[in-house]
């Protein structure tokens, strides 16, 4: 086989086997990846007061459809409670959320290229301001608000309480990995529904 079939077949390959994790939901795994993996990053952050902490999360936390999405959205409402915290106690400690969309070239929801994206990942981190919710112009799927920097906004975002959130992530971590994937989606659908109609009444 020639160079050119070979590689058109590896891709080929590697975007059913992507389609194929995509279509299952692990839901335990999201949990522990996205949620306390962001906790853990964010906490020490505070702790050891870095000046910046930048959480990469995706635009499918917006209106999130499956465990990634879900996991990704109380990751982002954990930075946004943490980062109230942090200024009530005059931290020096500002977190902030960048939400991409996907970047490779031939991905359907791709709009910008890697280098791209990693250029305004750059711009991000100077402009972070704690709380925040940052998206990528083209990438917008939902209101927001100007910045500084024309190709990125601000997400409206959700004033979150922070001993309200940890009590929620605490209650759903508790043996998640025992429990079916249906169930733990369904408990962060609830968890994401109470704190949107909280904001939404606020």
């Amino acid at each position: 086989r020639s160079p050119k079939v070979w590689q058109k077949k590896e891709k080929k390959d590697q975007k059913t086997k992507i389609k194929k994790i995509r279509k299952r939901d692990y839901a335990s795994e999201a949990i522990q990846v996205n949620i306390l993996g962001t906790k853990t990053v964010a906490d020490l952050s505070v702790k050891y007061k870095i000046k910046k902490c930048m959480i990469i999360s995706t635009d499918h936390a917006f209106c999130p459809v499956h465990a990634m999405g879900y996991s990704k959205c109380l990751a982002e409402m954990y930075v946004q409670g943490l980062s109230r915290k942090v200024v009530q106690e005059n931290s020096l400690t500002k977190l902030f959320v960048v939400r991409f969309s996907d970047v490779y070239p031939d991905a359907p929801r791709s709009l910008m290229t890697v280098s791209e994206a990693c250029q305004l990942i750059l711009e991000t981190g100077n402009l972070g301001e704690n709380g925040e919710i940052y998206v990528f112009e083209d990438d917008a799927v939902e209101d927001t608000l100007p910045t500084s920097y024309e190709k990125i906004r601000k997400s409206k975002g959700y004033f979150i309480d922070y001993t309200m959130i940890c009590e929620q992530i605490n209650t759903l971590t508790e043996n998640n990995c025992m429990q079916d994937s249906a169930v733990i989606i369904n408990k962060m659908k609830k968890i994401i529904s109470y704190f949107s109609e909280s904001c939404a009444d606020a």
